[in-house]
């Protein structure tokens, strides 16, 4: 429904998008969401005690009802607190989507016999692995696997464009100048593909997202999770969370595939969608002990 307001500037024209069946579809959806939201503060006003008898466990949690506390304790609107419940639910939904993406696109292009001689170095190391079990530690020295997550996060990014309302004017060159208030879509998948920042942008090169290549290359040139205080909070465990599962896969599994990424259609949305499944094929690994 947003998507469709999105791809048709006429439908940016409020009276018209009003007239539109995807309009009174969306407004549904919204006085849904919002009618779950009033319940679930509604809920916490009439049982919740004072901030300080959350415990600290609980408040390290993020659980929905320290959030309430904290919020309240502070002094927030409830129209604030509705939106700040939204925020946090897109975020969810946002990290999970793009762990599902890249997983998807990322398996199929780190078969490769660099990743698997990274992941067995470690694998094969007690004292980095004990009992075959990844740690933090562990997953911060698997480099090449992160660059290749990089790279497949640069060609398809799970979030292909960002929405944002201008603050201030934004001047482009001396004869353009965006007014202040303006709704603007950043094309993420563009701005991974700009040959300025990125040559060959078409061609998957993980050797990118070395460190003397990125000190190159604009800071905001590259936004698979955004960036500034609107930036995903979930990035680092999204993150860890693709390189656990895709390490564990490399050690297990010999992965073969007769799709070609290139071949396989992707729809825009929300969320960057396949037009078909992707598939592989996954053969036990003779050569190394089972660890899952």
């Amino acid at each position: 429904m947003g998507t469709t307001r999105i791809g048709a500037s006429i439908l940016q024209i409020p009276m018209l998008w009003k007239l539109h069946p995807a309009s009174r579809k969306y407004n549904k959806f919204i006085q849904n969401i919002n009618v779950v939201i009033q319940r679930i503060i509604a809920r916490y006003e009439e049982g919740a005690g004072p901030v300080e008898n959350i415990s600290k466990d609980k408040e390290s949690d993020y659980s929905s009802d320290s959030m309430l506390a904290l919020m309240s304790k502070a002094g927030y609107s409830r129209e604030d607190i509705m939106d700040e419940v939204k925020n946090n639910a897109r975020r969810k939904l946002r990290n999970n989507q793009y762990n599902h993406r890249a997983f998807t696109s990322h398996v199929g292009f780190v078969s490769k016999s660099e990743c698997r001689r990274e992941v067995d170095s470690i694998f094969n190391n007690e004292i980095k692995c004990p009992n075959g079990k990844l740690t933090l530690e562990t997953l911060s020295e698997m480099k090449h696997l992160e660059r290749c997550l990089f790279e497949t996060m640069r060609m398809y990014p799970a979030g292909p464009i960002l929405g944002r309302k201008l603050e201030t004017a934004l001047k482009i060159n001396n004869e353009l100048e965006i007014p202040v208030g303006t709704n603007v879509g950043i094309p993420i998948v563009l701005l991974h593909r700009c040959p300025e920042n990125f040559p060959e942008p078409d061609q998957f090169q993980p050797d990118r997202f070395l460190p003397e290549n990125c000190r190159k290359r604009h800071p905001y040139s590259y936004l698979p999770f955004s960036a500034g205080s609107r930036g995903c909070i979930g990035m680092k465990l999204a993150i860890m969370e693709t390189k656990t599962v895709v390490a564990y896969i490399l050690r297990e599994f010999e992965l073969e595939t007769r799709d070609k990424i290139e071949d396989v259609t992707h729809i825009p949305s929300i969320t960057l969608q396949l037009e078909r499944g992707y598939y592989f094929r996954l053969k036990k690994r003779m050569d190394v002990p089972a660890s899952v």
